[in-house]
């Protein structure tokens, strides 16, 4: 490689860091929210996170997969930062039968496979959706110190996830009301100023590490599996905004 080559690579490093900074602010962890896990073939016994193709136990477009590229993404260049899997959740084997996965692992695995090393994951092994996986992080954030984080997530998910967060106290009340840890914990992030939070939605992300995912992305917006995922998520706001979210 010329050095004209090897500068311009610099700089282009360089300057993808610097966006990565603005992304993730002084964050000490990132927490990946989950969404599925498959096999990784007919015959395999691997499970691996989901594609944008793969749908969840509810019918819904996937994507776990582009969450821990994103997030090996951000590892690689702030290898300080703890990356944080979680979710223990039914989701479906490729006959369609129900099963149970360990997210957490699934998606600490693929970390590993993507280069990120062992002591930079942590595991979060007791959130079963979106909104425990906000309780048990304010819960994770408190016991580590961590006053600055960042949640990742796919694009079409991340505003309800800010919703989410803007209701939690209300949320938490109403799904587990005698969580006291959860509610001393978020008391503790109000008496200084809050959590601070940042969200980072993967596709940015990938778009940033190499272009030929735009057409991967590109292709994800146009299906039907992910406007159906769109119009769900943006009901799940409304709801979380009029306050019957979770209300039969």
């Amino acid at each position: 490689m010329s050095e004209i080559n090897e500068k311009r690579t610099e700089e282009g490093a360089e300057e993808k860091i610097g966006k990565y900074r603005e992304m993730i602010g002084n964050s000490s962890a990132v927490f990946l929210f989950s969404y599925g896990a498959r096999e990784a073939g007919p015959e395999s016994k691997i499970i691996r996170p989901d594609s944008y193709a793969n749908l969840d136990i509810r019918g819904f477009m996937g994507g776990g997969h582009a969450v821990v590229i994103a997030a090996a993404e951000i590892g690689q260049y702030f290898p300080g930062i703890k990356l944080v899997t979680s979710v223990f959740v039914d989701t479906k084997s490729s006959d369609g039968k129900p099963v149970r996965h360990n997210l957490f692992e699934i998606y600490a695995e693929e970390l590993k496979r993507l280069g990120i090393p062992n002591e930079q994951i942590e595991l979060e092994r007791k959130s079963t959706n979106t909104i425990t996986e906000l309780i048990e992080m304010v819960k994770l954030a408190r016991i580590h110190g961590w006053n600055d984080v960042a949640i990742l997530a796919n694009e079409v998910h991340v505003p309800r996830v800010k919703a989410m967060f803007g209701k939690l106290e209300e949320l938490a009340k109403r799904i587990n009301p005698d969580d006291s840890q959860f509610f001393e914990d978020w008391n503790y992030f109000r008496g200084l100023g809050g959590l601070n939070m940042h969200f980072l939605e993967s596709e940015e992300i990938l778009a940033e590490r190499d272009d030929r995912y735009l057409k991967i992305i590109e292709a994800a917006r146009k299906s039907p599996e992910y406007r159906r995922r769109k119009k769900a998520e943006q009901k799940g706001i409304q709801d979380i905004l009029n306050g019957t979210y979770g209300k039969k």
